[in-house]
């Protein structure tokens, strides 16, 4: 196989591994035997390949999703240990054909951009910051925000991530002042940076105000859930009425895109998106709750994000025009308040804060179990999609304890925490942290199968299939593939 414009030898090689996410402990002699021998030819291949000096290898995606998002470790990345080796990901069904090609003994020419650049850091970015001030209050603030960066890959325009984020707080800006709108307080239409790199633009917008300034903010909006509509926000109870009496006029306008508000007890710390700087400095912010079909064509969220189908052709014009509409009624409604969004009491975050640690329970192993070994998982699409899938490997201890891993393209190999398993219901809960937050996994355990949802609080949730090894094994999703 050759490569312009890098020639050389070229290795093919498949991304899947029989042996993946096994739990060793429950191994036959039989299995570990096999396992160790395939580890040793591996071994043995890669010296050899080094030892021949290839160009690179063309690995194949686990279906016909391409990842554009950064990869595991790349936060730790230096000038000194960046990767030398040089790896191209092309979708399942074209690395099918290659491999069929070459079988046939065919040359197959594959040419790829392999330019990439570098620079030292630190690099400074920029906020795209523009406001309407307001004409009574104007140190008073209303956020309407999108984050400008987006993972660049093989085709993609960044559209869903978060060019339609973007999009419709500048449309909601250009509504606004085509209307003439003189608010009360100002309105802030901000383009974050780095939101993908870790919240850089948002973090470093809170760090850098003074704390009179933080009390001004009434409330930071984020439009970061893709392509849906904007189906409304978490909140606590002293907000609710106010939000309600502010998003009244959207839901009379759009009675087909129905809109609500979930109340709970305290405004999530976590979340995946630049609302979560100003929620953890005490401030309003909120990610709208992104309702609808997804995207166009049946194209879900999962799809698309961070992939190469991340491109216009799957955005719902009636879905922005309706996100648009939301964000300029809504800050021009809290920016003419009477008053400031209310805001979570400190008396209520100093007991938060004092209330007594839950008392630790030993971690006492028992030997097998409902949940117990390996299990293969997916995210459930709509017909016709790609399913992104994940391996599970759980150990059982006494009392419900459940302590273990979960693997994925997206995560790499992450423990998990709060791991317990109800035996009279067959309820199944665990976490596992990320740079973004917890994300939840809540299933029922049906023997060999378990079914529930995953997600991240207030950023997205997903219905998931699993089932356990033996069993996918010999069924029609054999082995267990990875995705996230």
């Amino acid at each position: 196989m050759t490569s312009c414009p890098v020639p050389g030898f070229w290795v093919s090689s498949s991304l899947d591994d029989d042996g993946r996410g096994r739990n060793r402990e429950q191994e036959t002699d039989e299995q570990r035997e096999a396992r160790e021998a395939r580890e040793q030819l591996r071994e043995q291949i890669q010296q050899t390949l080094k030892e021949a000096g290839i160009a690179g290898r063309i690995v194949a995606s686990r279906n016909d999703i391409v990842l554009t998002g950064g990869q595991s470790g790349w936060r730790d990345l230096t000038m000194d240990t960046l990767p030398t080796d040089v790896t191209v990901t092309v979708r399942r069904i074209d690395y099918d054909v290659m491999n069929s090609r070459l079988s046939d003994g065919e040359d197959v020419t594959v040419e790829v951009n392999l330019e990439h650049n570098f620079a030292e850091g630190p690099i400074p970015l920029y906020n795209t910051i523009a406001e309407i001030p307001g004409t009574e209050l104007p140190d008073e603030v209303v956020i309407v925000s999108g984050h400008l960066d987006t993972w660049d890959g093989p085709g993609t325009q960044g559209t869903q991530d978060n060019g339609t984020g973007c999009s419709t707080a500048m449309e909601a800006a250009r509504l606004l002042m085509a209307a003439g709108a003189k608010p009360k307080r100002t309105i802030k239409f901000i383009l974050w940076s780095a939101e993908e790199q870790g919240l850089l633009g948002s973090q470093a917008y809170v760090d850098g105000l003074s704390d009179a300034e933080k009390a001004n903010i009434s409330a930071a909006f984020i439009e970061d859930g893709g392509t849906n509509y904007s189906g409304g926000v978490s909140c606590i109870a002293s907000m609710e009425s106010m939000l309600a009496e502010a998003i009244a006029p959207v839901q009379e306008a759009f009675p087909d895109l129905p809109m609500s508000l979930n109340v709970r007890e305290r405004m999530s710390r976590f979340g995946g998106s630049d609302h979560a700087p100003f929620v953890r400095a005490g401030i309003p912010g909120f990610f709208f709750m992104e309702t609808g079909s997804g995207g166009a064509e049946g194209a879900d969220y999962g799809f698309i994000h961070h992939t190469q189908h991340d491109i216009m052709r799957y955005a719902v014009p009636e879905y922005l025009v309706q996100s648009a509409v939301c964000s300029a009624v809504l800050a021009y409604n809290l920016a003419c308040a009477d008053t400031l969004l209310p805001r979570e009491l400190p008396e209520e975050e100093e007991e938060e804060e004092a209330a007594p640690a839950e008392p630790e329970v030993a971690w006492v192993p028992i030997k097998g179990g409902p949940v117990a070994g390996n299990w293969v998982g997916h995210v459930v699409r709509q017909e016709n999609m790609s399913d992104t899938s994940f391996t599970m490997i759980f150990e059982m201890g006494e009392n419900g304890q459940v302590h273990g891993t979960v693997t994925s393209d997206y995560i790499g190999t992450r423990p998990i925490s709060k791991g317990h398993y109800n035996a009279d219901t067959a309820e199944f809960h665990f976490e596992i942290a990320t740079e973004g937050g917890a994300i939840v996994y809540d299933a029922k355990v049906n023997g060999q199968t378990m079914a529930g949802k995953l997600g991240m609080q207030d950023a997205f949730s997903f219905e998931f299939e699993a089932k356990h090894a033996i069993e996918a094994m010999t069924g029609a999703a054999a082995g267990p593939a990875g995705g996230g």
